[in-house]
């Protein structure tokens, strides 16, 4: 139990490390994604885009990413569409269906265990729900 805290912790706090820079009056952003980007860091990176000023230039870096849930890599397609009425020069390496598609063991078991808690509570509400109405028939 403690290294899951440990694992959601270091994915909550370090999604990314951004680096910015004025290059010949322009201003640029490098953000390196980290190795898991989960539904954790969600609002970080949403936050973090939504806040580039315009006319600036983004590097988004996933090329260490090895796992990226699916709603971040919705939230940097969205920016993507967003950055030509911003006048924001993005560009994206290696951002991969495949690293949405595998997450590693320790995401596998968190979101086996969160649906194992789901379909429990989904079997405890229905069986109670089912008592009770028993119980007004009678």
């Amino acid at each position: 139990m403690v290294a899951v805290f440990v694992i959601l912790k270091n994915n909550y706090q370090i999604p990314y490390k951004m680096s910015k820079e004025i290059l010949e009056g322009t201003k640029k952003i490098n953000i390196e994604l980290a190795q898991e980007v989960t539904f954790l860091n969600k609002a970080s990176i949403l936050k973090t885009l939504a806040g580039i000023p315009e006319n600036t230039k983004v590097i988004i870096d996933a090329s260490k990413t090895n796992y990226m849930h699916y709603d971040v890599e919705e939230i940097i397609k969205n920016f993507e569409i967003s950055t030509e009425s911003k006048n924001i020069h993005l560009e994206i390496i290696d951002l991969h269906a495949q690293k949405v598609d595998n997450p590693p063991e320790h995401i596998k078991m968190l979101i086996e265990k969160n649906n194992n808690y789901k379909n429990t509570n989904k079997r405890n509400t229905r069986s109670n729900y089912a008592k009770k109405s028993v119980g007004n028939i009678n």
